[in-house]
């Protein structure tokens, strides 16, 4: 990467940058070329197969263009928060900065295949991408739930079968284990050498509902004696759908990440820190590195 600090009216500068560009991607609202003097629609002119992204909350036109968002807001407007969380409580935002990562992964794909069009063309393109739309995609089920059934996709019970997938304490953090319907509860009496879970009350998830705090105590006081990856290893290696939480220290040094090549060391020295550790493999290509 290089990075490049431009003064007001520098807009030769700019222009030049643009020219020697294949892509040119900016965030309405933090860089905007119009800013600088610099009309992008005359620079795609000059350069036919410039490639420009450019990224704002609600997209170029509507009737919301012209407004500002931040996460919290655009989870809301997406929708996403209508499904987050739990059924007696307020709707919830999902962690960290998701609208931000997913509209960057779109800005990724949409423009290398405007790139890939300009270098089969010789004609590039201009992209309008709304960062509340990209959210807005990935309700793979809800929209479809109410267009063709009516249904309106809730969150989640407070209280539900303990073996959806509930997270549940273990000796040295949390795991969480379902049943399926070629697993049913009572091969746990094997697993945990328990017979309680071949009882009638725990027989379906209808059932264990009804039952939860039970049920729940009960896998509290087995889960509570046993390791999670230890556990995982055991539990998956019986056909059960189970997993475990993992701190940062724990991805640093799962066994199945390293064997993969997920992290790369590389130098830091202006950190004070020699050698520092980064994800830095998200695809493995057979004939490149």
């Amino acid at each position: 990467k290089s990075s490049v600090a431009l003064d007001d009216g520098a807009a030769d500068d700019v222009v030049a940058l643009i020219e020697s560009a294949d892509i040119v991607v900016q965030r309405r609202g933090r860089f905007d070329a119009s800013s600088y003097g610099v009309d992008l629609a005359i620079a795609r002119q000059r350069c036919p197969a410039l490639v420009v992204v450019s990224v704002s909350d609600f997209g170029a036109e509507g009737p919301y263009a012209d407004r500002k968002a931040d996460d919290l807001l655009l989870h809301a407007l997406s929708g996403i928060m209508q499904i987050s969380g739990t059924s007696d409580r307020a709707p919830l935002k999902p962690g960290l900065r998701q609208s931000r990562y997913g509209a960057g992964l779109n800005v990724v794909y949409t423009a290398l295949a405007a790139r890939l069009m300009a270098i089969r063309t010789g004609s590039g393109a201009a992209v309008d991408l709304s960062v509340l739309e990209c959210l807005a995609s990935q309700l793979v089920l809800n929209e479809a739930h109410y267009a063709f059934l009516g249904a309106v996709q809730g969150r989640r019970p407070r209280i539900q079968d303990p073996l959806a997938g509930e997270s549940l304490p273990s000796a040295d953090g949390w795991l969480s284990l379902q049943t399926s319907g070629l697993l049913s509860v009572d091969r746990l009496a094997n697993l945990f050498d328990d017979e309680r879970f071949g009882e009638e009350r725990f027989a379906t998830s209808e059932r264990r509902t009804e039952h939860a705090k039970e049920l729940q105590a009960i896998l509290v006081e087995h889960l509570g004696t046993r390791k999670s990856a230890e556990f995982f290893v055991e539990a998956s290696s019986s056909g059960y759908l189970t997993g475990f939480v993992q701190s940062a220290s724990d991805l640093l040094n799962c066994a199945h990440l390293r064997a993969r090549g997920v992290f790369h060391t590389i130098d830091t020295p202006e950190t004070g820190r020699a050698r520092v550790e980064f994800p830095a493999v998200l695809a493995s290509f057979s004939r490149t590195p």
